[in-house]
């Protein structure tokens, strides 16, 4: 009995989190759905013939759309992909990215995410290609970032249940499993390997996006002491990796390894 009563206690500590979690009820979130999902539908409906309605449509979308991720709690692919959506249509290049990247950290199959996403940054104005050593490696090692993590995490599952089984049967002496068995410990220690370096660089750095418009990267956290670290500003949808941060500033670190320091407000994170 007392096992039972505790174990009631924790569930009712859980459903309290949960629901102090979500501020708004079932009833709220619905009618924020429906509402953001008329009016997106309505902002594409007048983007030629009233484009000032598009555009006050897609605002609505875009606040019902935002209050269910904040207030709501609400974790979801597919909220994020709409999102992206409305923020694309609106022209806001850096919250359409971070949109669909939160999405595809959800839904790292699907196909219209990727689509969405790879044409949205394609439309970003900075071209900043990787280093020679990161083209190098993406190359050979393709598999590692093209494949999402959730499916090597399957493979890795399955090699593993393999190997172990061809271990098993081996130690029975029932067949003899040492090339199968061999193939299935290397493929477990590249995947397990895989996923390790993965999370340790995202646990390592933050990633991040431009938002603003145009910014002028500095090589100091001081707009008035530092010059600026490159001849052009950024634009939206600049991607990062966060380095550091000090009281309204954030160093970081483009895809070609420079680094300079940007205004807090200027981006936002994934």
């Amino acid at each position: 009995m007392k096992l039972w009563r505790l174990l009631s206690v924790v569930f009712c500590v859980l459903i309290a989190h949960a629901w102090a979690r979500a501020e708004l009820s079932v009833e709220v979130q619905e009618a924020l759905l429906a509402e953001a999902t008329e009016a997106f539908d309505a902002g594409v409906r007048q983007r030629d013939s009233d484009p000032q309605a598009a555009e006050a449509a897609l605002d609505r979308s875009i606040a019902a759309f935002t209050r269910l991720v904040e207030e709501g709690g609400i974790e979801s692919g597919r909220l994020y992909y709409n999102l992206g959506n409305a923020w694309f249509l609106r022209g806001d290049l850096g919250r359409a990215i971070a949109n669909f990247r939160r999405a595809q950290e959800l839904l790292p199959n699907d196909e219209n995410v990727a689509s969405n996403l790879e044409w949205a940054r394609r439309r970003v104005p900075d071209r900043i290609p990787p280093t020679t050593r990161k083209q190098i490696l993406t190359t050979i090692f393709f598999w590692h970032y093209d494949v999402p993590a959730r499916v090597r995490f399957g493979a890795f599952m399955v090699c593993n249940g393999l190997l172990w089984t061809l271990l098993g049967l081996g130690l029975l002496g029932r067949m003899r499993m040492r090339w199968p068995a061999v193939l299935m410990g290397v493929a477990v220690v590249v995947l397990g390997s895989s996923l390790g370096i993965e999370e340790k660089s995202r646990q390592a750095h933050d990633e991040g996006v431009i938002v603003q418009a145009e910014v002028v990267g500095r090589k100091g956290p001081d707009a008035s002491a530092y010059q600026p670290s490159f001849r052009e500003p950024l634009h939206a949808g600049v991607e990062f990796f966060v380095v550091e941060e000090r009281p309204g500033w954030v160093l970081v670190r483009l895809h070609d390894d420079r680094e300079t320091w940007l205004p807090a407000e200027a981006v936002e994170r994934i």
